[in-house]
């Protein structure tokens, strides 16, 4: 049987914020392609040569595919306590005294005005990690 050799493994550097170095002739800012007052709800061109394939401090073309994805997904307003939901799992007088006894009782019963297209620039650039 031959001897058993390690296997040279190379390692390649993690990209972080601190050693991201953008191309040399990519002059975007680092909120492209924002802001788009006029193209809201319209979506971003993948193919662009300034959105860069990683970017750290900005969008890059991951976050514009998932940005384009979130467009075919209706967004509505909720309020934050569901009532109904509340009721089934037995815990509705319990959170909404809680509620009440903090003083914010008001919040789950009103819907605040929404705001679709930042939120799906948060989907889109969000990463948990």
């Amino acid at each position: 049987m031959p001897p058993r050799t390690k296997q040279e493994s190379v390692k390649t550097p993690k990209i972080t914020r601190e050693n991201f170095v953008p191309p040399l002739n990519h002059n975007a800012p680092t909120s492209y392609p924002w802001s788009r007052k006029d193209q809201e709800g319209q979506p971003i061109n993948i193919d662009d040569p300034m959105l860069l394939d990683f970017n750290c401090e900005g969008w890059d073309k991951e976050s514009a595919k998932r940005y384009n994805s979130l467009l075919n997904i209706k967004i509505l307003p909720t309020r934050f306590g569901h009532a109904d939901t509340l009721v089934s799992l037995g815990l509705d007088t319990d959170v909404f005294e809680t509620l009440h006894a903090m003083g914010i009782a008001p919040l789950c019963y009103r819907t605040h005005e929404l705001y679709p297209d930042l939120v799906r620039q948060v989907l889109a650039t969000a990463h948990i990690g």
